[in-house]
């Protein structure tokens, strides 16, 4: 598929509940676990339409798609790694053409963890981006 993404934000209207592991604890115990809440970047896209054989082949759907935001977004789009801010944020005004599929996976972010500690969360529905450019076109 392909799609345009054309913000990124981070607002306290989306925000993904993860489970923290602490290995130090017994792996049985139920304090080993505990259910936390985090706030996390989204990017609004707006998705290709499929070719319809016609001179307008590449019409844009109307409506925008919120959705979560990967890492290689993030740094592309704003240039720096945001993930770690606390402050809320929203960026316009670039446009990138990307190409993705779907797919149903673990937050990428939040399952990098640097100890034997470890976060777990549900599956999602994620865009799993294959190539990234720059618009062919001026919004």
């Amino acid at each position: 598929m392909r799609a345009t993404v054309i913000s990124v934000f981070r607002s306290k209207s989306y925000s993904i509940d993860y489970w923290y592991h602490n290995t130090k604890k017994f792996n049985d115990d139920v304090e080993a676990i505990e259910k936390r809440n985090t706030y996390i970047p989204m990017m609004e896209i707006k998705v290709w339409k499929e070719r319809l054989n016609s001179i307008n082949d590449n019409r844009i759907e109307p409506g925008g798609i919120i959705t979560f935001a990967t890492p290689e977004i993030i740094k592309k789009y704003t240039s720096f790694d945001l993930f770690e801010a606390q402050c809320f944020y929203k960026f316009e005004g670039r446009a990138f053409e990307i190409e993705f599929e779907w797919e149903e996976t673990e937050y990428p972010h939040l399952s990098k963890y640097h100890s034997r500690d470890y976060i777990t969360t549900n599956k999602i529905k994620l865009p799993k981006i294959h190539n990234i450019e720059d618009v062919k076109f001026d919004w």
